[in-house]
């Protein structure tokens, strides 16, 4: 089955949606913001049916089905990634799998509904007893829906797409450029697990001792459910290490705004990117599909620009025995 990546994040202006989705079959990246009234949930959801039963969709969203009738496939098969004010581990299932908070008018919270109610996507939430706020599930666990065809959205910390977007293609500037971002992560594992783990990356000394070391072989940070690894190719550079401190220290302090976690992840990134560095990540989380690849954090091929990048295919992971052969023998 045909499949489509899309990115949900919220626009610059109060109650603006942007959507990026990626059709690999067709070859189309399209992205476009859509005006949303804020609303409660229960203004909504449950929808109104016609006559026939066919859902009725609330005014503000006619723009948005359009959008999505226009540009999703029938047959195809959609994957969605959301940004949210706040986003935790799935605390007490064995894995740390990130869920989304949001607030019971939100807009984000009302598009995903939409989907959810159309068919586009899996959807599993609980308001909380003040009627506040609504929690969105990772995974299905309600027994009659352990094999619901439609696709769980995965969720990101507001902010990461833009600042991914910037680390990756130097500028990000407009919502519908971060939603296509948004949706270039859902599409890649690696940068999809490196961005929602809870694990702390390499720091300035870690890059800058492996350069010194001249030595050839990857090596990692493991965590509890992720590894991060770094590897030099024959384009590494390996003048001015003395700037990398620097250079970390400074991307660091550029998107504290994130978080620490997230603040130090863009930091490996940019650092990785200027001495070009080969960086990895792998999850043993229960939303990993290949628990045992170490997939490309930068999905980034020759092209420098989004669409371009969000059409290339997903590279082939490295498996720990392609990364250390000894440990085959």
């Amino acid at each position: 089955m045909a499949k489509v990546f899309m990115g949900i994040i919220e626009g610059s202006s109060p109650g603006a949606i942007a959507v990026g989705l990626i059709d690999e079959k067709n070859g189309r990246v399209t992205g476009s913001t859509f005006s949303v009234q804020k609303a409660h949930l229960h203004d909504y959801y449950p929808p109104p049916r016609d006559s026939e039963n066919a859902v009725l969709l609330p005014s503000d969203l006619s723009d948005l089905g359009k959008f999505l009738r226009e540009n999703i496939p029938n047959d195809s098969e959609l994957h969605a990634l959301a940004e949210a004010p706040v986003v935790v581990p799935q605390t007490g299932t064995g894995t740390d799998i990130p869920y989304a908070i949001l607030p019971i008018d939100s807009v984000v919270l009302k598009v995903a509904v939409c989907l959810a109610v159309l068919g586009y996507i899996a959807l599993e939430f609980v308001p909380n007893e003040e009627m506040t706020r609504v929690v969105l599930f990772p995974l299905l666990t309600a027994p009659d829906k352990q094999h619901f065809s439609p696709i769980v959205p995965k969720y990101l910390h507001d902010g990461i797409c833009k600042a991914y977007g910037e680390l990756l293609f130097d500028q990000c500037s407009r919502p519908e450029d971060a939603a296509i971002v948004a949706a270039l992560i859902a599409k890649n594992p690696g940068a999809y697990h490196y961005w929602s783990s809870t694990g702390e990356v390499q720091s300035s000394q870690d890059v800058v001792v492996y350069l010194r070391r001249g030595q050839v072989q990857p090596t990692s940070v493991i965590t509890a459910e992720e590894k991060y690894t770094i590897e030099v190719t024959d384009t590494t550079v390996r003048d001015e290490i003395e700037d990398l401190p620097l250079e970390y220290a400074l991307t660091e302090r550029r998107y504290a705004h994130l978080g620490p976690n997230d603040a130090i992840k863009a930091a490996l990134i940019h650092v990785c990117k200027r001495w070009h560095i080969v960086l990895r990540c792998s999850s043993n989380r229960g939303d990993a599909d290949d628990p045992d690849g170490n997939y490309l954090v930068q999905p980034i091929g020759a092209s420098g620009s989004i669409a371009a990048a969000a059409l290339e295919p997903v590279a082939p992971p490295k498996y720990d025995g392609d990364l250390w052969p000894e440990l085959e023998e």
